[in-house]
């Protein structure tokens, strides 16, 4: 017998934008496995739920209509969000449709010098914490004043992070690249401590991802296994060898069935990457079809699939994670990118590396366009941070200042902003 329309299971499944079922907790798993072999009315791919002690846990309906467990209960209040869910389910909100073209600004120096931040990561105060690659301090971006400042000394040397995830104590989690310690920032008191070791050689990790149970994700570079790091306990555990060697993987994001999906980045990995949090597994998922290095990036879409944003491969990559296929989307030719933020209305901005302009891929109709020339110097930008005041902010890397590129007409709630899908790199 199912209880029907549990608050709570409605705040846990907001993570999964394409639940169906979303009004039925089962009392235990064997009820949910009898509805989903027995109920002519389940179907593949239909997300159901059920008790497990004082825990909500959701599973899968596979091929064979057994179930396959993708999580618990999260405690993670930033999961929590209607405003997330509402854009999700069709972004129809008139208010926040953006008028393109939008239009590029020039913000303010960093005086950092070159390779300088890698990554961004808006808070709850408003302000955009910038990553730092290889300068000194963490950067700080003030939307309310537009104006940039020097943050907190880290002491990491040069190539330190790639990267950043807030996690809800309000902390954010900078991903080692070189450096060997997991970085931790406190946009509060402008602190920076060290977390733990994780023993991995340079190059380690290049992007992260909060996960519901409050883990955060290391997407291995150089790193031969996936890291995992709780923050809550300031414990690193290496998590299952990918065997694809270094530059393996840059970027991931969580799919509509709580996998994490890798985005490819060197020749030794031609397929899409795939890790499974509750098996604890890595999988090979589809081919990218080309070979050499590809991708340099990935961005949920608000139909469940991943967007690979193309740094050498000449194609958007468009993956779909409940069916595992890969296909090509739009050419974009030799222009590359690190890091896309998706808008209000369905477009990926796709932030300009080697690219003299900005790119505009719109994921309805499976086309790319040319945005604006920015006139900045090659490896100009990695990675980009959407604001609630329609600004998305471009983290400079050999670009002498920060950036913005404004969505002309929008006002978007800061739920959506802060939402883990979208606020990483």
């Amino acid at each position: 017998m199912a209880t029907p329309n549990s608050d709570l299971f409605k705040q846990f499944v907001r993570q999964f934008p394409d639940a169906i079922d979303k009004t039925d907790i089962w009392q235990s798993k064997a009820d949910a496995e009898n509805y989903a072999a027995t109920n002519p009315t389940a179907f593949e791919g239909q997300i159901l739920a059920y008790k497990y002690g004082t825990e909500q846990r959701a599973a899968i309906v596979q091929p064979n209509m057994t179930l396959k467990d993708i999580g618990s209960q999260s405690p993670n209040i930033m999961y929590d969000s209607t405003v997330f869910e509402d854009f999700m389910k069709g972004f129809t909100n008139p208010i926040s449709r953006s008028v393109f073209p939008p239009v590029f600004k020039t913000i303010q120096s960093h005086g950092g010098g070159s390779n300088a931040f890698s990554g961004g990561v808006l808070t709850p105060n408003g302000n955009v914490i910038l990553i730092p690659y290889s300068i000194p301090f963490i950067g700080i971006y003030d939307i309310a004043t537009n104006t940039y400042a020097n943050g907190a000394m880290h002491g990491k040397g040069t190539s330190a992070f790639s990267g950043g995830v807030l996690v809800p104590n309000g902390k954010i989690i900078l991903v080692p690249h070189n450096s060997a310690n997991i970085g931790i920032y406190d946009p509060i008191s402008d602190a920076y401590s060290d977390g733990v070791a994780h023993g991995k050689a340079g190059n380690a990790f290049h992007g992260g991802i909060l996960m519901p149970d409050g883990k955060v994700i290391l997407i291995p570079y150089n790193s031969p296994n996936i890291g995992i790091y709780d923050p809550n306990t300031n414990i690193y555990t290496d998590g299952p060898a990918h065997g694809k060697g270094n530059q393996a993987f840059q970027g991931g994001a969580l799919a509509p069935n709580g996998n994490v999906i890798l985005a490819p980045v060197g020749s030794g990995s031609q397929n899409v990457g795939i890790y499974d949090p509750i098996q604890n597994i890595f999988i090979n998922g589809a081919s990218k079809s080309e070979a050499g290095g590809a991708f340099w990036g990935i961005v949920p879409s608000m139909n469940g699939k991943s967007i690979l944003v193309p740094g050498t491969s000449q194609y958007i990559g468009i993956y779909d994670a409940i069916s595992d296929t890969y296909i090509n989307g739009a050419y974009v030719g030799s222009r590359s990118f690190v890091g896309g933020v998706l808008t209000p209305d369905g477009k990926v901005i796709l932030v300009p590396y080697g690219s003299a302009n900005i790119g505009i891929y719109d994921i309805a109709t499976d086309t790319y366009t040319d945005g604006t020339v920015h006139g900045k110097s090659n490896a100009a930008f990695q990675g980009g941070i959407l604001t609630p005041n329609g600004k998305i902010i471009l983290v400079p890397f050999n670009s002498a200042d920060v950036c913005s590129y404004d969505l002309i007409g929008v006002e978007v709630g800061l739920g959506y902003c802060l939402h883990p899908y979208l606020n990483k790199y």
